[in-house]
């Protein structure tokens, strides 16, 4: 009964087809290891994939052992890794749990792209998708996550979505299927483990009929998002503009939205931003920047400005000798010597200045706080870099792209693109003069 219920459900879903390339994953506990006997019964011959994280000692190398003898027993491929996940999870500051899953499925996708498999399997069943929904719902979640876990996702199958625990402990029992237990399945100080022993027991008590309820509900969320996924797709279109380095936003016409809050966290749900900074976008003023570990945002006049983060770019040092210099992005600065001119004349894209006066090397670099230059006409006068910026309407996203040509002693030569420093201007006691020229690769 069980395997023509899974055939079907796998026709019904368009999960996989019998000559497509498929690999297993399995950890040596019941539910994959029931998987691969469901699929082998099918006819299906999946190869076995397999993550050592060495947690749990001798335990983890026996789990990986008994996948090999599995593999061999059945003639299946087979692949394994071991990976220092405590330790690299200690150093990049992130939880066990979460460093496990990210090298999991990078490992996944590694090997099913490297040997062309068509799809990754997983043994998520319907017991796992009610436990994901009630975290999600605990936790605070939008409308996706009352789905939970979705019975496909790019190259990820999951074939017994809409089948409960009890039937797979029903199957291994009745084929008397050796498996390996993880021992920190038994542990309540997992939320989820929590749900699995006491919550979920209960709810089963309380109606016999959960598990067809709701494998019924979670269709039925699938359908209604969908058609909720297309209204916001079209708003998307109307509303957002997505280019290779940023994403801007319609604040006027998102402010104006009768569901503005649901519609804000749909277009940005994929940029870490929590909901309390999301809040913060509808009411915040101009000029306000909110970041994440990855993104940063800022609130303009009536658009809101998605960056991902770049790393802070190196000094670019600029000998003597060189006449010219490629920056990071690809613009460049060149220098040309002159004799001495009656008629000098700058532009964002062009200064003259006294060479003697430069002490090399020269540096390229970015603001910094506490930055200050002599804005050129402004017979010396000093002003902070941040205040240039703010009158002249440089918002704080593109400040920080913005390059800065920087003298040997430390002092500010050029805000490229902008001005430069007026202690650098030609003067009547000047005797050697150069140009620099800059020069973008858009053409400005």
């Amino acid at each position: 009964m069980i395997l023509q219920k899974i055939q079907t459900f796998i026709d019904k879903q368009a999960l996989f087809q019998a000559d497509d390339r498929l690999l297993l994953a399995i950890s040596g506990g019941i539910d994959s290891v029931v998987l691969l006997y469901l699929l082998l019964e099918l006819g299906y011959q999946p190869a076995l994939i397999h993550c050592n994280f060495q947690l749990r000692g001798q335990a983890s190398e026996a789990d990986e052992n008994f996948i090999k003898t599995l593999a061999d027993k059945h003639h299946l491929a087979v692949y394994t890794k071991r990976f220092e996940t405590e330790e690299v999870a200690k150093n990049q500051g992130v939880s066990i749990q979460m460093m496990a899953r990210d090298q999991r499925y990078a490992y996944f996708e590694e090997i099913r792209s490297e040997y062309n498999y068509d799809y990754i399997l997983t043994a998520h069943h319907l017991d796992d998708r009610i436990e994901t929904f009630l975290l999600n719902f605990l936790r605070g979640t939008g409308f996706a996550g009352l789905r939970s876990i979705p019975s496909s996702n790019q190259f990820i199958r999951r074939p017994l979505l809409f089948i409960n625990r009890q039937e797979i402990l029903d199957y291994q029992a009745a084929h008397q299927i050796d498996f390996r237990e993880d021992e920190s399945n038994t542990s309540d100080k997992y939320k989820r483990n929590f749900l699995r022993h006491h919550v979920l027991p209960k709810l089963y008590e309380l109606s016999p009929q959960l598990a067809h309820t709701a494998q019924q509900n979670f269709e039925r969320f699938d359908e209604m998002f969908l058609l909720y996924q297309e209204r916001v797709d079209e708003l998307k279109a109307q509303m957002m503009l997505e280019k290779e380095d940023e994403i801007r936003l319609d604040l006027v016409a998102i402010r104006s939205h009768p569901t503005k809050k649901s519609l804000l966290w749909s277009f940005m749900q994929n940029y870490d931003f929590t909901a309390e900074q999301q809040r913060q976008f509808l009411e915040a003023k101009k000029g306000t920047v909110l970041e994440t570990e990855y993104y940063q945002a800022l609130v303009g006049e009536n658009e809101l400005i998605i960056e991902k983060k770049k790393k802070l770019k190196p000094i670019i040092f600029w000998q003597k000798n060189q006449p010219s210099i490629s920056l990071e992005s690809g613009d460049q600065l060149s220098i040309t010597l002159h004799s001495k001119m009656s008629n000098y004349k700058t532009n964002t894209s062009e200064i003259v200045l006294d060479v003697d006066r430069l002490q090399y090397p020269l540096k390229i670099r970015n603001w910094q706080a506490g930055d200050r230059f002599c804005p050129f006409g402004m017979k010396g006068k000093s002003q902070k870099l941040k205040d240039f910026f703010i009158n002249n309407k440089i918002n704080r996203l593109d400040r920080h792209k913005t390059p800065i040509l920087v003298n040997g002693n430390d002092e500010i030569i050029w805000i490229i693109g902008y001005r430069m420093d007026d202690r650098y201007g030609i003067r009547d006691e000047t005797e050697n003069v150069g140009r620099i020229k800059y020069k973008s690769l858009l053409g400005n």
